[in-house]
């Protein structure tokens, strides 16, 4: 945190902090592996769970307080995660787009070179959100056509 803290700092410097914090905790399967671990009593994949979680809570708190600093300094902010990551539903997640005016773009991993072992396009459906026009606007063109 000391570290972003100095690299942003400088009021002079072209700022774009850009957030890929781990979905882990936020995927779909996270839904239906606590359902089944909770029946059956699996307290391993519940503290799993739970741990990526937390990592994410203190990831966040993390990357806003970069963030903020970020925006004090005229720089622009952008966050990535899988378009179906239920991180984007989080309140504290939406409640930061609105604060910070963060517009949402998806994008497909196919339509930026992502492939499989075989060299097989891989859909691959993100989301973007950020404040800078220009990412807004070359992100919107890249989904797939198949």
């Amino acid at each position: 945190l000391k570290q972003a803290y100095r690299e942003v700092s400088d009021a002079g410097r072209n700022v774009l902090l850009w957030g890929a914090i781990p979905c882990t905790g936020g995927t779909q399967l996270v839904q239906v592996n606590l359902s089944v671990a909770q029946k059956t009593g699996n307290m391993f994949t519940i503290e799993k769970i739970e741990g990526h979680l937390s990592d994410f809570k203190l990831f966040w708190k993390n990357f806003v307080k970069v963030a903020k600093l970020v925006r004090k300094q005229g720089g622009r902010i952008a966050i990535e995660w899988p378009r179906r990551c239920s991180y984007w539903r989080r309140p504290e997640v939406q409640q930061f787009l609105e604060d910070f005016g963060l517009k949402r773009v998806r994008f497909d991993g196919c339509a930026v070179g992502l492939v499989d072992e075989g060299g097989n396009p891989i859909l691959k459906p993100w989301s973007l959100a950020t404040d800078d026009q220009e990412l807004l606007s070359t992100f919107a063109e890249l989904r797939c056509k198949w």
